[in-house]
């Protein structure tokens, strides 16, 4: 799920160090890492969102029935958004 996304983001934001990974052997690794990354700001994110989630109260909790989708979408975008923010600074 992560590895094509961040493969895109790195394409788009910094083709020149793609390209140098690429031809060097070393794209897969720096993948591999930034892919291992991604699952873990993702995870704590999403534990993040689900306590603040459970801090309403039982009458407010009904209003969000797709709330763990809603959860997850946006801790994919902070995470993405996290990602971008590395490529770009490395």
């Amino acid at each position: 799920m992560w590895r094509s996304r961040i493969e895109r983001c790195l394409l788009k934001y910094n083709p020149q160090k793609y390209d140098l990974l690429e031809s060097s052997g070393g794209l897969e690794g720096y993948l591999d890492v930034l892919e291992n990354s991604a699952k873990k700001i993702f995870l704590r994110l999403q534990r993040q969102l689900s306590k603040k989630a459970s801090a309403f109260s039982s009458d407010t909790r009904f209003l969000f029935s797709n709330m763990d989708r809603s959860i997850s979408l946006q801790a994919e975008d902070i995470t993405l958004d996290s990602i971008m923010y590395e490529i770009r600074k490395n």
